[in-house]
């Protein structure tokens, strides 16, 4: 049904049989697979092996997928594409360019001259996500999940074309799935906040729409009944090279006879919302993360409420046990305050204290207008102020008016350090220093785990030295691991503290950066491009953009392949470091090389060079540890790692430890498999192969890294794959042969002169060597251990704790 829209052009309505390949009628797919058919090649924006979205060349229908559907994120069309697409067309190729109607007015420009065998397709765009942004939000999904293997964004299968829905799918088989209303991004790019700032200077208009023919989604007048929910493409023609392409199909293309015409707009550029400019000031401060949950909490009154209602109700429960408000101010060493006057909680406190001599001066939330301001600025007293992220904007108005970071104390800090102290017996807090205007040494400890033993025992070892060096400190721990691994009785065994809301724009995080010293980094192995980071770099720039002092300890770095706005951002961050200790000379090489910094420094495993954790310091009422002897002799130990399925196949991995298994059960061994770590799954793998002999043990117990030290002085010698399980027994002199897969393994085995005994399974394993190194050992093992004791000491003369004052 051709219909005339003006002199420009006319309008069809299609459908594609096909449309289930695409969104809304399918019409592209018909049309591009037309092109294929006769030789063509298709230019079209495709998902890359890191989800970023670039246009890309296809001649084979097979491939006609991975252009077909939406992309809302911003596609990379690069000078090599388009030197192609010149050069196909010099050579007179057909070839059917999609994209955006200002990718194509692009394209026009640089071809620079008109193509016969050049045809354009443009579809409807109201604004495009930033490739930035897009990145960025693909990195925090795959933080809590593993890795990505498909998106579809938007999903409407079976939901209709006016939803909007995305599913991720990741390889360990889980999905993430959220609607409009509740993923974060799609609310974002409802509210026009993360577009790019060109779309909104976008001057494009149907009158002088330079394409040959123009795409939309179809709704008749606005109506949304059951047919139009299916998909249904408006299709319009501005040439006649565009009228021949739709001709060409009508004889498998639906025209929808019985549908009237369609009074669409052709464009509709966005409006800039007021708050674009705030968004991305604190998004090109401190991420993405930072930036989205603070305007989405901003925008949200629900989760605001959900989380003052928390902190009101711990309050309560203070109260209720007599802890009055002056109780929690006098615990905290806090005579006066100045308090700020903004929120419920605010109103609480002058409500509370109003009454008292407490109050030197109040705050109006008005705070530009207010009579006190030189009262307030000259004084050294604390300021009480609402959750840290209600008020980014008055936390500027302080730093400009010279008032100290360290003079703001969040409410809900003083309510949560209570709470968790007299009620789920955490450890104490540190009080106010007046001299120091502040409280005291608060440090920040991130990039530790409790699933991981080799992260556990950098936390225990980091904890116990922070703790010699200021005894009265206050340590906030961080996990990386789910929060699950630490519920309410937790809290109650060790010295420090443990933040378990995570890294959101609610978390305790934030109320603590006006007070921290400094931050511990005690990641084993975090910052490298071929991995997601992202939680690496959103506290980097956290302690870049507040000045807090942020030391590295000793860990493994690189590649550093990243994308150049954000190797920027992370060169910045680490220029930022007071230290960063490299463990291997290859990362310390890189990071020099890569970013020409002065403050890396080579130094060994900072569980290697502790010479003894003091149990009082990391535990609140002390540990008592219990007898790991074992009933049986001629033990050895098998500590595999489930990361090594990523570096070789499950069934390789299993038949090596079939092998080792075998020989050393000829060697009259008793075999006991161990989860350092998450390993229990590749333990079991295993252990099913020796179910049946008494000679093979699966150690069930869980243990702590403590606990795994006292249980390894049992064994002969290991065979390990986890990386700490190794600088464990060669703590406690016990010899290992390693089947690593890092450049760690290799450098941590020849500091010990044990360079004979690793094995990298990245590379092909060779059985008949392993089978010699463990026949070597079995004869040698009293001479490797006793070199084991006489090498420690000399790497344990250095201590990276020295560097922080």
């Amino acid at each position: 049904m051709l219909r005339k829209c003006n002199d420009q052009f006319e309008s069809y309505i299609l459908v594609n049989p096909e449309k289930h390949i695409g969104h809304a009628g399918g019409v592209f797919y018909g049309l591009a697979q037309a092109v294929i058919k006769e030789g063509g090649i298709v230019v079209g924006a495709a998902y890359l092996d890191d989800f970023s979205v670039k246009h890309i060349e296809i001649d084979n229908i097979d491939m006609l997928d991975s252009v077909a559907g939406v992309k809302f994120a911003e596609s990379n069309i690069d000078e090599e594409l388009k030197e192609s697409i010149k050069k196909n067309l010099q050579l007179g190729r057909v070839l059917l360019f999609v994209g955006l109607p200002c990718q194509i007015q692009s394209i026009y420009r640089y071809l620079g001259e008109g193509y016969k065998n050049f045809y354009t397709i443009a579809v409807g765009c109201s604004g495009v996500i930033s490739s930035k942004v897009w990145r960025d939000y693909i990195a925090e999904t795959q933080s809590h999940g593993s890795i990505i293997t498909e998106i579809y964004c938007p999903y409407r299968d079976g939901f209709g074309i006016s939803q909007t829905k995305i599913l991720i799918k990741f390889s360990h088989g889980t999905a993430y799935f959220r609607d409009g209303k509740e993923d974060k991004l799609l609310v974002l790019k409802n509210q026009g906040l993360i577009f790019k700032e060109e779309c909104y200077q976008c001057s494009w208009d149907k009158k002088d729409l330079n394409t040959d023919i123009f795409l939309e989604t179809y709704y008749e007048n606005g109506k949304k009944d059951e047919i139009q929910e299916k998909g249904l493409t408006q299709v319009s023609v501005f040439s006649d090279k565009g009228r021949q392409m739709v001709l060409s199909i009508c004889n498998w293309i639906d025209f929808g006879k019985n549908l009237s015409p369609g009074n669409n707009d052709l464009y509709i550029k966005p409006i800039k919302p007021k708050n674009y400019s705030y968004f991305w000031k604190y998004y090109k401060e401190y991420g993405f993360s930072y930036a989205s949950n603070l305007i989405l909490s901003q925008m949200n009154v629900v989760l605001q409420n959900r989380f003052l209602q928390k902190l009101l109700v711990e309050y309560a429960v203070l109260d209720a046990k007599k802890i009055v408000l002056e109780k929690i101010l006098d615990d905290w060493g806090l005579e006066k305050v100045i308090l700020y006057r903004c929120g419920v909680v605010g109103e609480i406190f002058i409500e509370k204290l109003k009454y008292s001599d407490r109050i030197y001066a109040i705050i109006d939330e008005k705070f530009g207008d207010n009579k006190e301001d030189d009262k307030i600025i000259g004084s050294d007293l604390p300021i009480l102020i609402p959750p840290f992220y209600f008020i980014p904007d008055a936390i500027e108005w302080f730093r400009k008016r010279g008032i100290g970071r360290k003079r703001l104390l969040p409410i809900n800090l003083l309510i949560k350090g209570e709470y968790e102290n007299k009620i789920l017996g955490g450890p104490l807090h540190s009080i106010w220093q007046r001299e120091n205007k502040g409280l005291g040494n608060i440090f920040l400890v991130t990039g530790a785990q409790f699933e991981n033993k080799g992260a556990q025992s950098m936390l225990f070892v980091t904890v116990s030295e922070l703790k010699k060096k200021y005894p009265k400190c206050d340590i906030y721990y961080l996990p990386i691991d789910p929060i699950d691994n630490y519920p309410d009785p937790v809290l109650s065994k060790y010295q420090f503290h443990i933040i378990r809301d995570g890294v959101g724009i609610y978390s305790q995080l934030y109320d603590l950066i006006p007070q921290l010293k400094a931050i511990i980094d005690v990641s084993g192995y975090a910052l490298a491009s071929k991995w997601n980071c992202d939680h690496f770099i959103q506290i980097l720039l956290l302690a870049k953009n507040n000045k807090i002092p942020i030391y590295y300890m000793p860990q493994s770095f690189g590649p550093f392949d990243f994308k150049t706005d954000l190797d920027e951002k992370v060169k910045k961050g680490l220029m930022h470091a007071t230290v960063i200790f490299a463990r291997e000379k290859e990362g310390y090489d890189l990071l020099i090389q890569k970013y020409n910094l002065k403050n890396v420094k080579l130094s060994k495993d900072m569980v290697l060079q502790n010479r003894e954790i003091i149990i009082d310091n990391v535990y609140l009422k002390g540990l008592q540890l219990g007898s790991y002897k074992l009933e049986t002799d001629c033990n050895v130990g098998i500590i595999p790692n489930i990361r090594t399925y990523e570096f070789c196949s499950k069934d390789q991995i299993i038949e090596i430890y079939k092998y080792i298994i075998v020989k050393l059960l000829k060697m009259g061994k008793n075999i006991y498999i161990i989860a350092h770590s998450d390993d229990e799954q590749v333990c079991n793998d295993i252990y099913k192969m020796f179910l049946k002999n008494e000679h093979v043990f699966l150690y069930k117990k869980r243990l702590d890294c403590l606990e795994y030290s006292c249980l390894v002085r049992e064994f002969q010698y290991i065979i390990a794959s986890r990386y700490h399980a190794i600088i464990h027994s060669y703590k406690e002199k016990i010899p290992c042969i390693a089947i690593g897969w890092a450049q760690k393994y290799k450098e941590l085995l020849t500091l010990f002169e044990q360079k004979r005994y690793i094995f990298d399974v990245r590379f092909k394993v060779d059985i008949g060597e392993l089978m010699r190194a463990i026949e070597h050992m079995e004869k040698t093992w009293i001479q490797e251990k006793e070199k084991l004791e006489m090498i420690l000491p000399k790497l344990q003369t250095e201590n990276c704790f020295d560097v922080i004052d």
